[in-house]
């Protein structure tokens, strides 16, 4: 491929000698924030979540219909858990840190106020679930009427 042609060119029609300059310049400011994009994603991953990720493992379990005993039958899986050789603790919950799915809910400040400072996410569970995320219960949340 010879270049003395191409920049001829290029310098006789210099609105296309502009135009193709603004093409790569705007597919390197496309690729250039693609990558800040993914060095922040990359940055948020690696850091620590405050939880224990290698010792929890999580199991889904769904019946068919709505089974009567379903309580019953939540406490049998879940003893059954804790019983197996290896397993410090189990719970069960309707959901889990970064999980994906769970309760969320406002945070005031102040009872009067109508818009919500921050949002947080509530999982219920009992004593086992402190012990499964490996947290400690420094206050608890009191829902008024």
């Amino acid at each position: 491929m010879e270049i003395l042609p191409i920049l001829s060119a290029l310098r006789r029609n210099k609105v296309g000698a502009m135009l193709i300059g603004l093409q790569i310049a705007l597919t390197l400011a496309i690729v250039c924030n693609c990558l800040s994009v993914i060095q922040q994603y990359r940055e948020q991953m690696a850091r620590p979540s405050g939880m224990n990720e290698s010792d929890v493992f999580t199991v889904i379990n769904t019946w068919v219909g709505q089974p009567d005993d379903l309580k019953a039958r939540i406490a049998a899986d879940v003893a059954a858990l804790r019983s197996m050789p290896g397993v410090m603790d189990a719970e069960a919950t309707n959901g889990f840190p970064l999980g994906g799915s769970a309760f969320v809910t406002g945070i005031n400040l102040k009872p009067e106020q109508k818009q919500p400072n921050a949002t947080t996410t509530e999982y219920f569970v009992d004593e086992h679930g402190l012990a499964v995320y490996g947290v400690k219960l420094i206050g608890a949340l009191v829902q008024c009427g």
